[in-house]
């Protein structure tokens, strides 16, 4: 039986369809004055954003004769896009760069579909995530702007604890290696692609399933990035740019609490919201099969690696990502899924726990330095219990199985 929860939340999304169409239609006209346009061409995290509503049409199971009609379409808008534009090389980008235009043509396709059916639920799922894609680009300069100064220092001093800098240790492996940096930037753009085709494995299952999910995905993204305001960082690659990877700090070298100007770098590093999607990602493939369960855990590896690889992040990051996460899929489970007490524990603690983290790198940096070897514990400590209560909330397989049980 549908949770009565997601059917008020169904219900107002769908009395609120005029406006957020008239809102997504405003954003994507102000996005292709600013150059969205170009950016298909040469831009691999779009590419990929699309690409996934490829994999979401094709979960819709469009007839033959219409996958043919999108496929040529893909083709005419890929050939008339380069004649006019041009694509700009990189690695990879024959394949990306096509991707996603199939996913634009998959859109064009399925607009039509709708218009022509009064069915607009296939294509607001498979426009999420462009649209988001758009909108992220409008929030990333807001946060520059509430945030002039990062705390980058004071994060890479919590890595320090661990008696290195895991960051440049792993970036200074693939910058000697071009085909292994390119390798793991693919990784780093195809997060957008993977949480697409979770929602694409779900879609053939239940529809419902997949509103929960994007529920899921929308609600920790707006969460996440509120809270860069608390403590804004960019990453090593940015605030340590002249250093980083070959020449990592010291801790003892480091300004504790001093804040950086770090000029046009997105403040998005605390919490990973990359790390936490993969996670997600991760979590909630429990139901697709073993072969899918396995390679999700592939990717969740590669991505912790590429966005610490990459000066994307700091490992402190990840690390409060997980808690985080936790929160969020406590919060979006169906119901009746594991017990009350399991979840409200979920809930609470991954609140407190990330918060706890957030305040002390932000305030109390200090402590955490002056006492390595216990924050190295607190490390392991959150790791663990997070992971702990994740798998508390299904004690049972059988709930695991069941569909009311999970997202």
């Amino acid at each position: 039986m549908p949770d009565p929860r997601m059917r008020r939340a169904s219900g107002a999304l769908d009395a609120a369809k005029p406006v957020l169409l008239a809102l997504a239609l405003l954003a994507v006209a102000i996005a292709m004055q600013n150059g969205l346009l170009t950016l298909l061409g040469r831009n691999a995290p779009l590419s990929f954003t699309l690409a996934g509503s490829f994999a979401l049409y094709l979960a819709t199971r469009p007839a033959r004769n219409e996958l043919v009609v999108t496929l040529l379409l893909a083709l005419a808008l890929r050939l008339l896009y380069g004649a006019a534009f041009g694509v700009q090389p990189y690695f990879g980008s024959v394949v990306i760069c096509f991707a996603g235009f199939l996913g634009l043509a998959s859109l064009m396709v399925l607009a039509y579909t709708a218009l022509r059916n009064k069915r607009f639920a296939e294509f607001g799922t498979a426009a999420y995530f462009p649209f988001v894609s758009i909108m992220v680009g409008f929030i990333l300069p807001i946060g520059n702007r509430l945030s002039p100064v990062t705390f980058d220092v004071n994060l890479l001093a919590a890595d320090g604890t661990l008696g290195y800098q895991p960051s440049f240790v792993l970036g200074s492996m693939i910058a000697r290696h071009p085909l292994l940096w390119n390798l793991t930037s693919i990784v780093y753009y195809a997060l957008p692609f993977a949480v697409a085709l979770l929602c694409a494995a779900r879609l053939k299952e239940d529809p419902l399933q997949v509103r929960r999910l994007l529920w899921l995905f929308g609600t920790l993204s707006v969460a996440g990035f509120s809270l860069y305001t608390v403590c804004p960082a960019t990453g090593p690659a940015y605030a340590f740019h002249d250093l980083f990877p070959w020449k990592p700090p010291h801790l003892a070298d480091l300004a504790l609490g001093v804040a950086l100007s770090v000029p046009g770098a997105p403040r998005n590093a605390m919490p990973s919201l990359h790390f936490s999607a993969a996670l997600l990602v991760f979590w909630n493939t429990s139901r697709l099969g073993k072969a899918s369960r396995i390679l999700a855990g592939l990717f969740l590896a590669a991505t912790a690696f590429a966005i610490l690889a990459l000066g994307e992040h700091y490992v402190i990051d990840i690390i409060v990502a997980v808690p985080f996460c936790l929160l969020f899929q406590a919060a979006f489970m169906g119901r009746g899924a594991g017990n009350a007490r399991a979840r409200y524990f979920a809930m609470l603690g991954g609140a407190a726990v990330a918060a706890a983290w957030m305040l002390t790198l932000r305030f109390g940096i200090q402590s955490l330095v002056a006492w390595p070897a216990a924050t190295r514990a607190s490390f392991l400590v959150t790791l663990g219990i997070s992971i702990w209560a994740r798998y508390a909330l299904f004690p049972t397989s059988s709930q695991v199985r069941d569909p009311a049980t999970h997202l």
